[in-house]
């Protein structure tokens, strides 16, 4: 299978829109005696997740309607997630799921300093007991001053944090951004924290895509909505992918359809690491719906196992009351965009050597 191919999980009588090109899986890797092999406690994971594979292919060659976890399996991506009934191991029981869970790796949680948490409590304050009522320009006056603060101190992260507080208060304060308007939503509520997040980096490049990422076949349509990648040399190379759906109210089948195309997106991403020999590579995965952010971790330590591993969630302020949320969003985005960092660190080490 192509690293970008993916099938579309509705049943076989609504596949009339299904993408040119895009064809069944009709083989399966067999592990070989040069395969790493996952094993916990003498079970061996990569044989039980590539049955897992092989039924989700049986059903898929039905014309039934796949999970998410078994539409990726197609492409040897395997979801893990804490909710059991949200992971490829539900499969296998709690008992399982648990032992599996405790042995994928987890990225280093990143705290913000003490005045993080400061700033929003008297943002809050300002903006619910303050008489009279302060207008934008008290607001904007005081994140000013936090920023220059967060300067002062050379707290990169904090400036981060002090940065999205400032560009998120005209908003918060009107609260009346549509949710079903993808571009607007996008506009007004996302662009300022992954641009901030990803795209003030002079490490990194990063790009409002929408178009095919490099290394798919032609007919295979992978676009996701932010991309944040490194160019050493001339080669262009994507490590962090997002999709975003703007509003929660929306299908199921779309919410798990951008999910698998997030997981095959940082598939196709980790094999042009891979073609780098990276030790240890990983690539990131953000997936917004609405308020609600998914952020997923992706490794290949066992071949051929693709683990799309659920690192952290968090929510988006809605309104200047809900501000004490930012917290947390960033701690997480700058905690994976450590991971994005130390990879393309790795990429320009193979082209300084090369």
């Amino acid at each position: 299978m192509s690293s970008g191919e993916y099938r579309s999980r509705r049943p076989k009588k609504q596949q009339g829109n299904q993408k040119k090109g895009v064809k069944p899986v009709t083989r399966t890797i067999a592990l070989t005696d040069s395969d790493a092999k996952w094993k916990i406690e003498g079970v061996n994971w990569s044989e039980q997740l590539l049955k897992v594979r092989v039924e989700s292919e049986k059903k898929a060659k039905k014309g039934l309607n796949l999970p998410d976890f078994r539409e990726l399996s197609l492409n040897y991506v395997f979801l893990f997630s804490k909710i059991m009934n949200q992971s490829v191991t539900r499969r296998f029981g709690s008992e399982s799921h648990e032992s599996v869970w405790g042995s994928l790796p987890l990225i280093n949680k990143l705290t913000l300093s003490a005045k993080a948490a400061s700033w929003t409590k008297k943002m809050l304050n300002m903006a619910t007991t303050a008489t009279p009522k302060p207008n934008l320009r008290d607001f904007k006056k005081a994140t000013s001053k936090w920023m220059v603060e967060a300067c002062d101190d050379d707290d990169d992260e904090l400036l981060v944090f002090g940065d999205l507080l400032h560009r998120s208060v005209p908003r918060l304060l009107s609260a009346t951004i549509s949710e079903t308007v993808e571009d607007t939503f996008v506009y007004n509520t996302v662009s300022d924290m992954l641009n901030v997040v990803f795209g003030e980096d002079q490490k990194l490049l990063h790009e409002w895509v929408n178009k095919k990422l490099p290394d798919t076949e032609a007919n295979i349509t992978m676009k996701p909505d932010f991309v944040a990648a490194t160019k050493p040399a001339k080669r262009t190379v994507y490590l962090f992918s997002v999709e975003i759906k703007p509003s929660r109210r929306t299908s199921d089948d779309d919410i798990c359809e951008d999910r698998v195309k997030l997981g095959n997106q940082m598939k196709t991403m980790m094999q042009t690491l891979e073609s780098f020999h990276i030790e240890n590579a990983q690539t990131i995965g953000l997936l917004i719906q609405g308020y609600d952010c998914t952020l997923y971790l992706m490794d290949n330590v066992y071949k051929p196992i693709y683990r799309m591993i659920e690192m952290y969630s968090f929510s988006l302020p809605k309104t200047i009351e809900e501000i004490s949320v930012l917290e947390h969003a960033v701690e997480c985005l700058l905690s994976c965009k450590a991971v994005v960092e130390r990879n393309a660190n790795e990429v320009e080490k193979h082209f300084t050597f090369e």
